[in-house]
């Protein structure tokens, strides 16, 4: 008796590493039909808790004849950080083996921070003062909360800050702040 049978390649994805936010390339699942009946989908969908952060961005399976082949494209679009987990769920008429399941997972990066500039100061005497630009860029693809600014030195009661916003405040995503740190001998 004739019957199809379905193949699914690969068996898992590994998307790695995306920014809260961003949006990775497409990844291509490939369904195959190696039985010599028609293959018919009924249903791809993903599933498990972390499926909102991955997104069916291409369906062209619904009938495949003996040997013909269909594709899914699948994007990693985290919304938080932390590692993900999730399947994308592929439903068909094969008798031995109904559904398949291809492993999705990738790591949502929270936003990043880089900051540049010189903390170094020189010789500064008692009664002078000396200033430092300073940046903080947000190189994620979300907003950054800043909720806490320290100097930690022996002598932190001679530095202050000025330049910014009241604390907490937002750094938007691909944006930066300069600001000054003053080190005032008193």
């Amino acid at each position: 008796t004739p019957e199809p049978e379905i193949y699914v390649s690969p068996k898992s994805i590994d998307f790695v590493i995306r920014a809260v936010g961003d949006t990775t390339e497409a990844k291509k699942v490939t369904i195959q039909n190696k039985g010599n009946a028609n293959l018919q989908i009924n249903d791809i969908s993903l599933v498990w808790n972390d499926s909102i952060h991955f997104t069916i961005t291409n369906n062209t399976c619904s009938s495949l004849s003996p040997s013909d082949t269909c594709s899914v494209n699948v994007v990693f679009n985290p919304q938080s950080f932390g590692d993900k987990k999730a399947l994308l769920w592929i439903e068909s008429n094969d008798p031995v083996s109904p559904t398949q399941g291809v492993i999705l997972e990738g790591e949502g990066l929270a936003p990043m921070i880089w900051d540049y500039g010189s903390l170094s100061y020189g010789n500064v005497v008692v009664g002078d003062s000396a200033t430092n630009v300073y940046t903080i860029k947000n190189r994620g693809n979300t907003n950054l909360l800043i909720q806490m600014l320290a100097i930690q030195e022996d002598d932190a009661s001679d530095f202050y800050y000025t330049g910014l916003p009241n604390i907490p405040f937002t750094i938007g995503k691909n944006d930066s702040i300069v600001f000054n740190i003053i080190l005032d001998r008193k």
